[in-house]
């Protein structure tokens, strides 16, 4: 089973989209911060970490090329202007089948069996 690491400060979005990536075979953490990244990092290895903007003191533009150094690629859900070091980005507002497939695409670029 492969483990994706979700971070994102709207706890609502993290809830449902963690139930629906969890229905489709995936094993999910969930995280609320840039830290709790950090942290997660620490204790799991991951396939793919999908970041939502917005994660605090330690963004995105910080935690995207620590992740590509542990050789997870990142899926980018963004808002606004978005880092280009992200291997793929989801701009708000998206469907879930929108997210399963950009998750999918990246996981089979990376050689994982989405």
């Amino acid at each position: 089973m492969l483990h994706i690491l979700f971070g994102d400060p709207n706890r609502d979005l993290l809830r449902c989209y963690a139930v629906l990536l969890r229905g489709r075979g995936y094993a999910v953490t969930t995280v609320f911060d840039g830290a709790q990244v950090l942290e997660a990092l620490a204790r799991q290895s991951f396939a793919l970490a999908i970041l939502g903007d917005g994660l605090g003191r330690i963004g995105t533009k910080k935690l995207i090329p620590l992740l590509h150094e542990h050789g997870i690629p990142v899926l980018l859900l963004a808002s606004g202007q978005a880092p280009t070091e992200a291997d793929a980005v989801l701009p708000f507002p998206f469907l879930p089948q929108e997210l399963y497939a950009a998750a999918e695409q990246i996981l089979k670029k990376a050689g994982d069996p989405a």
